[in-house]
């Protein structure tokens, strides 16, 4: 797997998604995460490309076609303290907000972690912006 450095660029085709008149989505941030399973609860690192209101993930950056969507808006993100029984697992969660009780049909909420504590204060730092945009935040 390629070093977390890289985890910031752009590229390959799953950062080219078309946005409104065709032209490609304006990506806000891309990069690698682990991501728990739904139903069978294991990890899988995947990358994750954020545009708009939409947190895309794929198997690999060269990947075309989106694993899966996670919307973004009405939906809330929390870090998760790291203990000692968790050291280096870098966990935030993306939850249902307002009064929905899923995210998905497999997915109560999404659990993703980072590599590292900034990477991941990054994330739901941008994601925060994402979710609170629309409302002037």
């Amino acid at each position: 797997m390629e070093d977390q450095a890289v985890s910031q660029r752009v590229g390959g085709p799953a950062a080219h998604v078309p946005g409104p008149g065709g032209g490609p989505a304006r990506v806000v941030r891309c990069g690698w995460l682990k991501k728990q399973g739904g139903f069978v609860k294991t990890w899988h690192t995947r990358w994750f490309v954020l545009r708009r209101e939409q947190l895309c993930y794929y198997k690999d950056e060269e990947e075309n076609k989106a694993l899966g969507t996670i919307v973004l808006s009405g939906n809330r993100v929390t870090e998760h303290a790291t203990n000692g029984d968790e050291g280096g697992k870098f966990l935030f969660e993306i939850a249902p907000g307002g009064d929905r009780e899923r995210m998905t049909a497999n997915h109560e909420t999404y659990l993703l972690m980072a590599n590292t504590q900034n990477d991941m204060e990054d994330w739901v730092k941008t994601i925060r912006r994402v979710i609170w945009a629309p409302f002037g935040g």
